[in-house]
């Protein structure tokens, strides 16, 4: 994963890196956690076999950072 966000950041330096995961992967929701993305909304959309499902947007923590300009303080609101 730490690869994976380097690359992004390399080739994408302005862009927020964020993906969707389903609110029940809890071990994907970890993972993602353990690499400092943050869950910034949860909502339900219909699936490719039509039912409804829970997801979460998550967003990688240095774009919070950036936002408010402190590169040296990753203090989590």
């Amino acid at each position: 994963m730490s690869l994976l966000i380097e690359e992004c950041q390399k080739r994408f330096p302005n862009n927020t890196i964020g993906l969707e995961v389903r609110s029940f992967n809890k071990r994907a929701i970890d993972c993602y956690k353990s690499v400092d993305f943050a869950v910034k909304e949860k909502y339900t959309k219909s699936t490719f076999d039509n039912s409804i499902e829970e997801f979460y947007y998550m967003e990688f923590w240095d774009h919070y950072v950036r936002e408010v300009g402190n590169l040296d303080k990753k203090i989590r609101p």
